[in-house]
């Protein structure tokens, strides 16, 4: 405690230690989730385009994409490869 002047965060320390029983026994209280069933590749290929290196272009087209169902829960697009 005697560091916590020194903190920026230190007037917030105290709260948060306060209400950390409540907030734990609110995460153990609530049940378990179900994790999200494995996604299966699609039967169909998808449609390829032509290649190009408009980043404009390629960030719209990325942001409406529905070719597998990872659009259903993505809050933004995220440029990259998946898993083979």
């Amino acid at each position: 405690k005697k560091y916590w002047r020194n903190l920026p965060e230190a007037s917030i320390i105290k709260p948060l230690i306060e209400d950390a029983e409540r907030m734990t026994g609110a995460m153990i209280a609530n049940a378990a989730t179900e994790p999200h069933k494995p996604q299966r590749r699609p039967e169909a290929p998808m449609i390829r385009r032509p290649a190009t290196n408009d980043l404009d272009a390629l960030r719209e087209e990325a942001a409406h994409c529905r070719a597998c169902p990872l659009y259903k829960d993505a809050t933004q697009t995220v440029f990259g490869e998946g898993p083979d």
